[in-house]
């Protein structure tokens, strides 16, 4: 393999990354709080919220939307379909993993092909950080350019590099 036939190769942007973002399920974390609320008389009163957090945008917020374990709604602030999950609840089965190909054209001749596998994990994630990162691994690289013959490359998995195929 040429080491030349990479530069030039475009890294992943912002756009890219969310797509990679919405290939996986997102939820809703929430957990039920007091919120100080003042009422008709001036007293002050404690009311039922739910303070929630939003795999997919990330944001934290307070609703006084009724919210139960697995029910379908949607993110408040991004308006993405989510899953509502309590946070007290197990995290077991909260692991996905897919894979990804994604198109990076770097001109109107030439357009990279990168494939990834990517996993998402909940179960491992301790504390308030329930947006996990996306662990990303590259499985292959196309490079398909006008007039010449599609070149490949796939990961290496005994020596850790990409081989010519």
């Amino acid at each position: 393999m040429n080491d030349t036939e990479f530069d030039g190769m475009p890294g992943l942007t912002e756009d890219q990354l969310s797509e990679i973002n919405d290939c996986f399920t997102h939820y809703l974390f929430f957990r039920k709080i007091k919120k100080d609320h003042i009422g008709i008389a001036g007293l002050n009163e404690k009311t039922d919220a739910f303070e929630c957090v939003c795999s997919h945008c990330g944001a934290v917020y307070t609703t006084s939307r009724a919210l139960s374990h697995n029910l379908s709604t949607q993110c408040e602030k991004c308006g993405c379909k989510v899953t509502a999950k309590h946070r007290s609840y197990g995290k077991k089965k909260l692991y996905e993993a897919v894979r990804v190909l994604l198109i990076c054209p770097e001109n109107e001749n030439r357009v990279w092909l990168r494939a990834f596998w990517c996993v998402k994990n909940y179960q491992t994630e301790q504390g308030e950080n329930l947006t996990p990162k996306i662990r990303k691994a590259e499985e292959a690289r196309y490079l398909l350019e006008s007039r010449k013959k599609a070149r490949h490359w796939r990961w290496n998995y005994n020596g850790g590099k990409f081989i010519w195929c």
